[in-house]
């Protein structure tokens, strides 16, 4: 708060890897994943306003992924709010505003208090195909260079974020299995799975508002015992009384709506970004 800009500086690697390392277990099944940094979600980019900001992105994916719908190997980064004026060929949507870049190579984006956004909660992800939905995404947090008056909280920790995102099968059985938080879920005993034989024809609808059939199978590698080798997020709240601000990333994939609820807990929504 009241410091002068700085500039920041982000790497980014986005790589194909599997869910079978602590980093990146996700629901406790194995299947292949696409991860910046080797995590899922990414790592957050925490910025304060007027900073400038620079990511650079290097494109490590080392084999031709073709997702349901037929994805290259070829990525981009999109900036999810921030406003990309002054440099439209770097807006990540790709061959709209951005060719997507190759295996191999690297692109840097930028972003200041001219071309940036209001401080807020944002996020980050590939804008390629289907690559956010298997893990390429991140928070994105531009915090106030001046606190507003009245406060609306006690404690602005940026460590307390919730990143939600559905689950899915795998790349190409996109039916979904769980919800993460902070990349971290649990799969279910029984998975739903598609009630047709047509299972392309069953996704193309699902995922464009038409609904689908599901019936349930049981999963082989839920835990026998019951205990889950994945662990959701612990918020340490040290100071109860205080009024503690959360920020909620919805960095869901296929229009997929989540309700979000805090059991025994009252919160009061100060800010939409």
């Amino acid at each position: 708060i009241g410091s002068s800009p700085y500039t920041c500086v982000f790497y980014l690697t986005l790589e194909i890897l599997s869910t079978s390392e602590l980093e990146r277990q996700v629901d406790g099944r194995e299947r292949l994943v696409l991860a910046y940094n080797k995590t899922i979600p990414g790592p957050p980019i925490v910025v304060c306003e007027q900073d400038d900001v620079v990511v650079h992105v290097t494109n490590a994916i080392d084999r031709n992924l073709t997702n349901i719908d037929g994805q290259t190997d070829g990525t981009t980064l999109h900036l999810h709010g921030i406003r990309a004026k002054h440099r439209p060929w770097a807006d990540g949507v790709p061959h709209i505003t951005q060719c997507p870049f190759p295996p191999g190579e690297r692109f840097t984006y930028k972003f200041n208090k001219t071309n940036g956004a209001p401080n807020g909660t944002y996020w980050y992800h590939s804008h390629v195909g289907s690559q956010r939905t298997d893990g390429a995404y991140g928070a994105l947090i531009i915090k106030e260079k001046e606190l507003r008056s009245p406060l609306l909280f006690d404690i602005d920790d940026s460590r307390n974020t919730l990143t939600l995102q559905e689950w899915y099968h795998n790349f190409t059985y996109l039916a979904p299995v769980t919800l993460l938080v902070n990349g971290v879920g649990r799969a279910p005993k029984k998975l739903p799975i598609f009630d047709t034989n047509d299972i392309t024809n069953a996704i193309h609808d699902y995922h464009t508002g038409k609904g689908a059939t599901f019936k349930f199978v049981e999963n082989p590698e839920f835990p026998d015992n019951g205990e889950f080798i994945t662990d959701y997020t612990v918020y340490n709240i040290t100071k109860p009384g205080k009024r503690y601000r959360f920020r909620i990333i919805g960095a869901i994939s296929q229009n997929f709506p989540l309700r979000v609820s805090i059991e025994n807990h009252k919160f009061t929504a100060i800010a939409t970004d």
